[in-house]
């Protein structure tokens, strides 16, 4: 029991980790968006519905792109307290960047209706979920499971929108990434003013962490759900190994398995997870370590060679006095 709760704590530990440090680095951030986006099985829909903007559709309106532009510079300038002349700047770049945007737009007006209908078609062809608990569904809410030949094609539809999603967006993405490279540049040369050297290289390790500006959030739900799977497998993972409040840990760990599990369950009938490393039925490696944590969250693993049995001793039966029957009765017992 030991063993296991280690070596699932270790697998959790090292997995949050891994997805912590890539963010870190900045070159390939971990995001869930992608096994959200290939979710399959009937909660489906909870799971993209997580995603925010699904099809793209709000970075191809002008007034909404604009909008996240706008309060983006906001919130940065009051953030890094800009000069006025930095803003006067950064706004000749925002309403160069609208210029672009609005043009660009435009131009693919036949192409962003023809994937709006697109999109129309495909949705039609899904399987919706009752609107709510014990609510009845409209008319025509609710379709019959696709044959599997249809379904096939079906799937193959979403990754030719999904393609054509990136292609239409790739260029507000761009000028997106263009704005925050220009607030960090004009950070750092806020950073450069003062006149004296000395005071400038002292500023300029003690400014590091605030020299780039933050990116642009276009889904704030999305990144609200990478922290929670990133640090919940981080800090589960790692009460599990340690043996601290291993019954906590455990039993959360366990949630966050199920999470991973029912978004892309291995079931009959349904499309097999896009990233897998073996062929599945039924079970795989995330249901066995998940009845693998509820056993050890039914078991006091955390009291056999844990910081557990340093919390019962020192705190948990003198200070709340828990487990001083069954101490006194021992005796009895024997």
């Amino acid at each position: 029991m030991i063993m296991l709760r280690i070596a699932i704590g270790w697998h959790l530990l090292y997995e949050g980790y891994s997805k912590i440090s890539s963010t870190l680095d900045g070159k390939k951030p971990f995001s869930a968006e992608m096994y959200l986006r290939q979710s399959t099985g009937p909660l489906r829909f909870y799971f993209r519905g997580l995603v925010d903007d699904f099809h793209g559709i709000g970075q191809l309106e002008a007034s909404k792109v604009e909008n996240v532009w706008d309060s983006y510079l906001r919130e940065q300038v009051q953030t890094h307290r800009l000069s006025v002349d930095s803003v006067k700047e950064l706004e000749t770049t925002l309403a160069s960047l609208k210029e672009s945007l609005e043009k660009y737009l435009t131009e693919k007006a036949s192409d962003i209706e023809s994937y709006k209908t697109q999109i129309t078609a495909w949705e039609s062809k899904e399987q919706r979920p009752l609107p709510g608990w014990g609510e009845m569904p409209p008319a025509g809410t609710l379709k019959a499971p696709l044959p599997a030949f249809e379904w096939e094609a079906h799937k193959k539809e979403q990754k030719k929108l999904d393609a054509k999603r990136a292609e239409l967006t790739g260029p507000v993405q761009k000028w997106s990434d263009e704005l925050v490279e220009a607030v960090t540049s004009q950070i750092g040369a806020q950073l450069r003013t003062p006149k004296d050297d000395d005071m400038a290289k002292s500023l300029s390790k003690a400014s590091e962490p605030t020299q780039k500006a933050a990116p642009i959030r276009w889904k704030p739900e999305l990144q609200t759900i990478n922290n929670v799977t990133m640090w919940g497998l981080a800090v589960c993972g790692g009460l599990l190994v340690i043996g601290l409040f291993t019954r906590s840990a455990a039993f959360g760990g366990a949630c966050l398995l199920a999470l991973f599990y029912l978004s892309m369950p291995p079931w009959p009938g349904l499309d097999p997870a896009p990233i897998a490393e073996g062929n599945y039925l039924i079970v795989n490696k995330n249901l066995v370590e998940l009845i693998a944590l509820l056993m050890l969250a039914s078991s006091p693993a955390g009291v056999w060679g844990g910081v557990d049995s340093l919390v019962r001793g020192i705190f948990t039966r003198p200070v709340l006095g828990i487990g001083k029957d069954e101490i006194a009765r021992l005796p009895e017992a024997s």
